[in-house]
């Protein structure tokens, strides 16, 4: 066998092999885009759970907005209820005292005539 006879051999056996690792890299690449493309699928089912839960969470943070309006209301409500039971209570009291205050002035003039009476009539004083 001649030189040349040999390096067309060897040059065949590594076309060969070459062809080999070939087809071997292309079922690897193969294997990737399968991955890859599971892992595409599975990352836009996260994005699209990410998106359910966020919108979830949305509606729960309305809902717990609107019920702390809600009570918020309640308590306003409740508060002016109370403010006006004061006030009503107050004035109330207020016209007592005033009847009380009418009454002790009608008392202490009365005393005071009751004692002018007797002075004159009786002498008590002088």
């Amino acid at each position: 066998m001649s030189d040349v006879e040999q390096r067309v051999t060897t040059n065949e056996a590594n076309i060969t092999r070459l062809e080999v690792e070939l087809s071997a890299l292309k079922e690897k690449v193969s294997f990737f885009n399968v991955i890859y493309g599971k892992f595409d699928v599975t990352l836009g089912k996260i994005q699209e759970m990410i998106e359910n839960r966020r919108y979830e969470n949305n509606e729960e943070i309305k809902d717990v907005y609107a019920r702390l309006e809600a009570s918020e209301h309640r308590i306003l409500v409740e508060m002016k209820g109370i403010r006006d039971e004061m006030k009503r209570q107050h004035d109330e009291y207020q016209a007592k005292i005033s009847d009380i205050d009418k009454w002790r002035w009608i008392v202490v003039g009365a005393a005071g005539v009751v004692g002018w009476i007797l002075n004159k009539f009786f002498g008590l004083g002088s």
